[in-house]
């Protein structure tokens, strides 16, 4: 990920460490559920920087809900949410947008994603009124 150099062992280290505030008995009571976990990425212009930003995205994902359903707690949504998407997208054209998506579709239905699991993939905002324009439907 953009501006960490921290190995993703390192940053689950730091999150299960700072999660570690609920007990045993606070999750035999079944009440506890994780609701969501959730990686935020910054994607550059530079689409040969999205693949591995966003593998590692998820794989850390699935590192923390493995991690908290062997402590006996279940997640409900792992998902990983980009930086607005006019800010790494082509958004000149339509076309230029939505090859930008189907760059984006090909990394998450690559073999180098996690398996198994379902990760929410969310692009980021429109933060224009032309970004808008591109969203919207007719």
């Amino acid at each position: 990920m953009r501006g960490s150099n921290r190995r993703s062992d390192d940053r689950l280290a730091d999150f299960f460490a700072w999660t570690g505030g609920l007990s045993k008995s606070d999750m035999a009571s079944g009440d506890v559920v994780v609701r969501a976990i959730t990686n935020f990425v910054v994607l550059p212009r530079d689409a040969a920087e999205w693949k591995p930003t966003i593998i590692a995205a998820a794989k850390f994902c699935a590192q923390a809900a493995e991690h908290f359903e062997q402590s006996g707690y279940s997640t409900q949504t792992l998902r990983v949410v980009t930086n607005p998407f006019g800010e790494y997208l082509d958004t000149s054209s339509a076309e230029a947008a939505v090859a930008g998506i189907n760059a984006l579709r090909g990394i998450l239905t690559s073999e180098e994603m996690p398996q198994g699991i379902r990760i929410r993939f969310a692009i980021g905002e429109a933060k224009t009124a032309k970004e808008l324009k591109l969203v919207s439907t007719p």
